[in-house]
């Protein structure tokens, strides 16, 4: 590691599980739990663009562990909330994620100057709090805002004040 470097995330995952992989251009990439490389606790990692097939201007900005992709009645109760740096907010049933692709596929839409926040997984009943860079912050319930496609960009969950505050 670097002196810049750190520890921004931890979990716990078995070894069937799948780790989706989330970029901030919205890409959805699938990563099973044993095919992350083993290394002593000592040593540095491996950056994941080397792993999976991500451009180097793209980032991984959220990841969820997902204990198995054929347990339909998991798939058809859960979803995957999206938030954007610009406010916006997309939720799409986690079934949608459930066929994976080597090369990835496209999560959410993102807007020009936009890019991926943060992705949650959901039980469809969950309050949802968003706060911004200006100290604002909005509260509600994820049975307000209506599942969406793949493709779709989504829905504005907070109002910005101005081009230097974001969500």
């Amino acid at each position: 590691t670097r002196d810049t470097d750190f520890v921004e995330h931890m979990f716990v995952g078995n070894n069937h599980a799948y780790l989706l992989l989330f970029t901030e251009q919205g890409k959805c990439h699938w990563l099973r739990v044993f095919e992350i490389p083993e290394a002593s606790k000592t040593s540095s990692g491996r950056v994941i663009q080397n792993i999976l097939a991500i451009p180097p201007s793209d980032k991984i900005k959220a990841f969820i562990i997902i204990p198995g992709l054929n347990d339909t009645e998991f798939l058809e109760s859960h979803y995957i909330m999206f938030c954007t740096l610009k406010g916006m907010v997309k939720k799409t049933s986690l079934e949608a994620f459930s066929r994976p692709r080597g090369g990835g596929i496209a999560a959410i839409t993102i807007n020009e100057g936009d890019q991926l926040l943060e992705a949650k997984l959901t039980s469809g009943g969950h309050e949802i709090f968003i706060a911004t860079r200006q100290g604002n912050a909005i509260r509600f319930n994820e049975r307000t805002s209506r599942p969406m496609g793949r493709t779709a960009a989504g829905v504005r969950g907070v109002r910005l004040d101005g081009p230097n505050d974001a969500g």
